[in-house]
């Protein structure tokens, strides 16, 4: 099952643990625009479970959060990591949108 946070929801666990995995699934130069702060950039286009999870040195059962621009993609791509085996995955609703219309943490501040 893929759970879902709300961006405040989210960014009060991420002020609680510094070391979530968090996912920001939308292409570089998406990213490179403005980005969520303590997000790591693995586009959908090129999604690979296996990989990104060596990369990072996780394990299915690591809680992996995902974000995009407005919520679609990231649930997308935690579909990918449910079908790879993953178990704990949250989409993070409203995507990147939601996370500037709060005033949270990102790459222009």
């Amino acid at each position: 099952m893929i759970k879902s946070i709300d961006v405040q929801g989210f960014h009060d666990l991420q002020k609680n643990d510094k070391n979530l995995y968090f996912i920001d699934v939308r292409e570089k130069d998406e990213y490179e625009d403005v980005h969520a702060i303590g997000t790591l950039n693995f586009p959908l286009s090129s999604l690979n479970p296996a990989e990104i999870l060596k990369q990072i040195q996780a394990t299915k059962s690591t809680p992996l959060y995902f974000i995009c621009r407005s919520g679609k993609r990231s649930y997308l791509a935690a579909e990918q990591f449910k079908s790879y085996g993953c178990l704990e995955l949250t989409n993070v609703e409203g995507g990147t949108l939601a996370w500037l219309e709060n005033s949270l943490p990102n790459s222009q501040d």
